[in-house]
This record gives structure tokens, sequence and C-alpha cells, in this order.
């Protein structure tokens, strides 16, 4: 069964950090994978390496490549610390300034969420969580309350190597040319990653089926994240109600409820 669920047509991109295979290990062992770059990271410069893969779509011949890729580098021994899976969307899913401030409004609110799903297997956040994937809810409280212009929005955003989300400019400042979500653990399981391709594709195009009213006033009642564990808290009755408001099909919600369901943390 194919999980996911996004349009053949739609592209997106990944980033995978793994530990304990050092770029030009990494290089060898994906040498017959000519697509497939092979880069270092700051987080990981001296213990590990980045795979940065081709644009991908839904399609049987991409997706199988990805998935050999995954299953090779998975037979040599390694570790996820200091890791993240970073998945790339073109900005214009996303469009102008009203839609990209509701989209951050909808991450806000259900942050919570998000951060949870994003735990996936490793069970806990990694160390390193507040440099290379942080929460955004307080920033973006700070910004709409404060009433800044949205040129202070993509100041924070752009290229931002700290926070859970990132804009990629390479044609000028307030050029945005790709959306960037920074997970909080990195992993190579096929299945895992297209849930979070499926669940931040549905996540970016929210705001198309959202009730704009109803999320200003969420927005307006959520209160400033205080302790990250307090992230780690299943919240069932949230999550479905995320859920309900991001995707559009039963499969996709009921997919990612399951895996919400059953992440175990541990402190």
């Amino acid at each position: 069964m194919n999980r996911l669920s996004i349009p053949r047509w739609k592209k997106f991109g990944l980033e995978l950090e793994v530990n304990g295979i050092k770029s030009e290990e990494m290089n060898d062992i994906l040498s017959e994978f000519s697509k497939y770059e092979v880069q270092t990271d700051k987080s990981i410069i001296y213990t590990g390496s980045e795979i940065v893969t081709p644009i991908l779509h839904n399609k049987k011949r991409e997706l199988n490549e990805l998935k050999e890729v995954l299953a090779t580098v998975s037979n040599i021994p390694h570790d996820f610390e200091d890791c993240s899976l970073q998945i790339n969307f073109d900005y214009s899913l996303i469009g102008d300034n009203d839609n990209f401030e509701y989209f951050l409004k909808i991450f806000a609110i259900f942050e919570d969420i998000i951060f949870h799903y994003s735990i996936g297997s490793a069970y806990c956040f990694r160390d390193s969580i507040d440099v290379y994937a942080a929460p955004i809810r307080n920033y973006l409280l700070s910004y709409f309350n404060s009433k800044f212009p949205m040129e202070c929005l993509y100041d924070h955003f752009s290229n931002n190597k700290r926070d859970a989300i990132s804009l990629k400019n390479n044609k000028g400042k307030y050029h945005k040319s790709i959306l960037e979500y920074r997970s909080i653990n990195g992993t190579l399981d096929y299945d895992e990653i297209m849930d979070y391709i499926n669940f931040f594709y549905y996540l970016t195009i929210s705001y198309l089926r959202v009730d704009k009213e109803k999320i200003d006033c969420m927005f307006s009642q959520i209160n400033p994240m205080l302790y990250l564990d307090s992230y780690m808290v299943r919240k069932m009755k949230k999550a479905e109600e995320f859920a309900s408001i991001i995707f559009p099909k039963e499969k996709d919600k009921s997919l990612f409820l399951t895996r919400y369901e059953n992440i175990n943390c541990r402190k």
C-alpha cells in the first residue's frame, strides 16, 4: 500500500541526517545512486553526514529508489544523535502573506500536537532541539501581539537554522523559494517518512480548509509554551480536532491518529 496520498505532480525533497557514518563513507555507500547527494551538516559535522534527495514526487519509481536508499544506509551501523529529518516543499503551496500568517497560526495552536507526533520512534526529544528544531509558538505570539510588519516575520524565518520552520531563499532577501520543516528527530524508516510527508503537506495547505475567524479566536486563547516536556503529553482529543482540520481524507486522518496514539514518550 502506498501511504503517500499527496498529488503526483507536487514536488518535495528530503534531507536525512545520520550520525556515525561520515560523508566519505556515505558517498561510497550511495555511489550507485547518482541523483542523491551527500553533504555535511553543522550539527553532525565531525561524526555524521546528510543525504539530500533529488526533487521527488509521489511516483512509484522515485519512491522505490528512496526506499532502496533508506534500506542500504540502514544496514550500516548508525544512530540519530543530534539528527533531524528535513522536509522541503515549494513555497508556492502557501502563496501570499495572508495564507502564510494563517498557516503559522495553525502551527502555533497545534504545536504541541505537531511536536509530539514528530517524536517518532525515538520516544524522546533530542538534546539539541532548542538549537536546531526549536518550538516557534512563543515567537509567533510575540509577533502577532506586537503587530510588527510582515518583513519581520520573513526576516525571522529566512534561512533559519534554529527553529522547526525555515524559509529557504536563494533569489533575494524576501523571495520565498522553499518551506522547510525541521523535525525533532532523525529517521530512516520509510513508512514513518511517508507519513511525515503526508502530514506536513496537508499542514502546509491547511489554511485552505479552515474557518479563519475560528483560527483567530483559537490563536487569541493559546498560552505560551513554558516547558517542552508538556509537548510530550498525549492529547488525543486535540489531535483528533487537528486531524479533522488538516486532512481531507479519512485514510490520512486515521494513519495520523494511529501513529500519534502509538507514540510512547520517555522524559
